[in-house]
């Protein structure tokens, strides 16, 4: 990764002020457009504008023991209140709450390695799910990286070495309780074919990955009191902004609102939809006797990643998903 420290320690910033200057001056670049004198003149201009939010973005970072990772992987972090962030309806002031909430609220949880792997630089596996003839598919996490307008965390489905599908969340002060808040919803890699997903599906009885990431943010909230979730609408994506109206729209393809009524979401403002905390299950009497076996199956898998997801030490996981190897292969 490309983070350059000029001239300095390996001790951390002191305050918000030497860690302004060290990125206004360049002494501390988190990638290369930092190297640009006309990058780091438009951060000080914006946190001249903003000068009390980004004051208290930087205290926060500066005090992270992490702080490097993350400027590593997500390299405009300091400027991250200066755009638009999660959705598009967010004031300067509201951004920084969410940023500042989410890293206090991790770095008070008690499952250490859920915490550790929603801010690492690298994906972490944290879950090995066992899918129809054993397949495996690894559930990871990691900091948002590319996706840091959409949230600060993310966590994947992976089938071996393909990325499956990704959501990216950030958790905030919602009426004074913790809530979730899903900004990004991503599907498989560039180059997977749609054949990959339907293998995918059919292996884990007739579950989209999409909906298997959906359960461990429902997992996520239960094991942390969290009893609202919202979804971002299409309307009101980061990338629908003004500012990206040339640049980004067209990356924008998906409709979340569509996957959002899916799960039972309900659309409670433009901007938003509330999700279900769990889906309701089928009972066996509802269904035709030949998908039974399935359906059953399907809970099944469910139950093993409720169960193992925060009960089993997932240390055997061995990052399996990111080093190009099948899982399956693995000893």
């Amino acid at each position: 990764m490309y983070l350059i420290e000029k001239e300095t320690s390996n001790a951390q910033p002191l305050n918000n002020i030497g860690f302004a200057l060290s990125l206004a001056t360049g002494k501390l670049c988190p990638n290369t457009y930092w190297d640009k004198k006309s990058h780091r003149v438009k951060f000080l201009l914006r946190s001249l504008i903003f000068p009390l939010q980004t004051s208290r973005l930087l205290s926060l970072l500066a005090g992270l023991p992490y702080y490097r990772e993350l400027l590593q992987s997500q390299n405009n972090i300091p400027i991250k209140v200066h755009r638009p962030y999660l959705y598009r309806a967010l004031t300067v002031k509201q951004r920084t709450d969410v940023i500042i909430n989410h890293y206090t609220f991790l770095g008070e949880m008690q499952n250490f390695q859920i915490s550790n792997a929603l801010t690492s630089l690298e994906d972490k596996c944290i879950y090995t799910l066992k899918g129809k003839d054993g397949v495996e598919f690894a559930i990871c996490g990691s900091t948002a990286k590319r996706a840091e307008r959409e949230g600060e965390s993310t966590v994947f489905l992976k089938m071996g070495d393909t990325l499956l599908a990704s959501i990216t969340f950030s958790v905030a002060s919602h009426n004074q309780r913790q809530s979730i808040f899903i900004g990004g919803v991503q599907g498989a890699s560039k180059g997977v074919g749609n054949e990959v997903i339907k293998q995918a599906t059919k292996l884990c009885y007739g579950l989209f990955p999409k909906r298997i990431l959906m359960e461990v943010i429902f997992q996520f909230a239960r094991e942390n009191n969290i009893d609202k979730i919202f979804g971002v609408s299409d309307n009101a994506h980061v990338f629908r902004s003004l500012r990206y109206v040339f640049s980004k729209r067209s990356q924008f393809h998906a409709s979340y609102n569509n996957f959002w009524q899916a799960i039972g979401g309900q659309k409670v403002s433009k901007h938003l939809y509330a999700l279900p905390l769990s889906i309701p299950r089928k009972d066996n009497s509802e269904l035709p006797s030949k998908k039974r076996s399935e359906y059953r199956k399907r809970y099944e898998l469910l139950d093993q990643l409720n169960v193992g997801l925060y009960t089993q030490d997932n240390s055997s996981c061995r990052q399996a998903a990111i080093e190009g190897i099948p899982m399956s292969l693995r000893r």
